[in-house]
């Protein structure tokens, strides 16, 4: 229960950096992403105005302790979300068109589940 007040903000952080890998996924393979950028903007930026607006709240409560857990993972989320902005940010020009490695097709029999005889049809 002391976490809970941060469970909204980081949830909607982690949609928001979603949004954030979609978009790089549909720019590498040069499909629009003009869809993608108003939700992934605001999804980055509310949250994280949230987030600083409870902040001082966590540092000086009206009554209590302040509240060290929420204000320590708060400034670790905020960094960790500032830093995965700027990294694609840096990134963003240079990766239109440039598509990853296809994988090297699988083998004749890449899962037992596949062929269940060899063991006896155990699953362990």
């Amino acid at each position: 229960m002391i976490l809970w007040p941060m469970f909204g903000a980081t949830n909607q952080l982690l949609g928001g950096l979603a949004f954030l890998v979609i978009g790089f996924w549909l720019w590498r393979r040069k499909l629009p992403v003009w869809f993608v950028v108003p939700p992934m903007l605001f999804m980055l930026i509310m949250p994280a105005w949230a987030m600083g607006m409870s902040l001082p709240e966590w540092i000086n409560p009206e009554q209590g302790d302040p509240k060290w857990a929420l204000v320590i993972i708060g400034v670790a989320t905020m960094a960790l979300e500032v830093w995965m902005i700027v990294e694609a940010l840096l990134l963003w020009p240079k990766v239109r068109g440039k598509l990853e490695a296809a994988l090297p097709p699988l083998g004749a029999d890449p899962v037992l589940a596949t062929n269940p005889g060899r063991d006896g049809g155990r699953s362990c």
